[in-house]
């Protein structure tokens, strides 16, 4: 009798640990967001497509300007086509869509940006809608 409840409890933990590891990347268990911590409040898709430039990075980089960061770090992110993508990334400044297009990154001193963070046209598209068709480029200020 007590070998079966050695038994049972072993498959018990056994299922435990794979139901852990099966789940540990997936979005529902770490909620889909990027940088909740940093201000960023819209869950960003988990499909990888998303990639992100952070504060540190912006610091070692040595760079003035949003628009330097995103020109030395990730430069293809203003020149992305994939997936049908046309015409220039959409830049978003805290949720809010920059009328000057990437022009606006020049504006913003880079000590103040928390972080930046790019979408591929398709998730760009599913997110803004086609005026987002070249991408988006999403940029959280401090």
């Amino acid at each position: 009798m007590r070998s079966n409840k050695i038994a049972l409890l072993a498959t018990s933990l056994s299922l435990v640990s794979l139901l852990s590891i099966s789940t540990a990347g997936c979005a529902s268990t770490s909620g889909g967001s990027i940088g909740a911590s940093a201000g960023v409040s819209d869950n960003v898709p988990s499909s990888g497509s998303a990639v992100s430039i952070t504060a540190d990075d912006i610091t070692r980089a040595n760079v003035l300007t949003a628009f330097d960061a995103v020109d030395r770090l990730h430069r293809r992110w203003f020149h992305e086509i994939s997936g049908g993508s046309s015409g220039d990334p959409a830049i978003y400044i805290n949720g809010v869509k920059a009328d000057a297009g990437k022009d606006a990154l020049r504006q913003i001193p880079a000590q103040d940006v928390a972080r930046i963070d790019y979408l591929k046209a398709s998730d760009a598209i599913a997110r803004f809608g086609a005026t987002a068709s070249g991408g988006a480029i999403l940029v959280t200020r401090k």
